[in-house]
C-alpha cells in the first residue's frame, strides 16, 4: 500500500557548496521513518526540481507503464518524465545532496524553497518561485473558474 504523506508547506532551505540540502524537520516528521527513506529527484516540468518518496516514484510509473511507448507521444512524454531522474536519500545529517547534472539548476544560488504538495516536493530556486508570486491573484481565480466551474471570484480588494 502506498503511504498517504499529506504534505503541506513552504520551507527556505540552504543548499551548501557541495550540492546538499536540509531536509526540514516538519516535512521528515510527515515522512516518518528516516531510516530507511529513499527518494527519487527528477527535473520538473516548470523551471524546478521534483522530489518523490520512492513509493509515490514507483505509483507514478506504473501508471506510466500502463501506457504503450509504441504511441510516439507517451515515449516522448516518458522521455521527458524520466529525464534527471536518480533516487537519493538522506544522510546522516538528514541532507539530500543533489545529483551533478541537477546540481546545475541550482548553480550560483544559495538558498532553495521547497514546496510540499500532497506527496511530493517541489524544489526552486528562490528567483523562480518568486516569479510564481508574481501573477495577480485574479489571474488563477480566472483560471480556477476555467478549469473547475463557477468559483467565486477573488476578492480583489478584501475586507478589511
Amino acid at each position: 500500500m502506498i503511504p498517504h504523506y499529506g504534505l503541506i508547506g513552504e520551507y527556505e532551505v540552504s543548499l551548501d557548496a557541495k550540492g546538499r540540502f536540509r531536509m526540514p524537520a516538519g516535512l521528515l516528521k510527515k515522512l516518518g521513518d528516516t531510516d530507511h527513506l529513499q527518494f527519487v529527484i527528477r527535473q520538473g516540468w516548470d523551471p524546478h526540481l521534483t522530489l518523490y518518496p520512492r513509493p509515490v516514484w514507483e505509483k507514478e510509473i506504473e501508471a506510466l507503464n500502463q501506457r504503450s511507448e509504441l504511441d510516439p507521444r507517451v515515449k516522448q512524454y516518458a522521455q521527458a518524465f524520466w529525464r534527471g531522474a536518480n533516487e537519493v536519500s538522506l544522510d546522516s545529517a538528514d541532507r539530500i545532496q543533489l545529483p551533478k547534472r541537477l546540481q546545475t539548476y541550482a548553480s550560483q544560488v544559495s538558498k532553495l524553497i521547497l514546496t510540499a504538495r500532497e506527496d511530493k516536493i517541489e524544489i526552486w530556486t528562490e528567483t523562480e518561485y518568486d516569479k510564481l508570486l508574481e501573477v495577480p491573484a485574479e489571474d488563477y481565480a480566472a483560471l480556477g473558474r476555467e478549469l473547475f466551474g463557477n468559483l467565486p471570484a477573488y476578492p480583489v480588494n478584501p475586507p478589511a
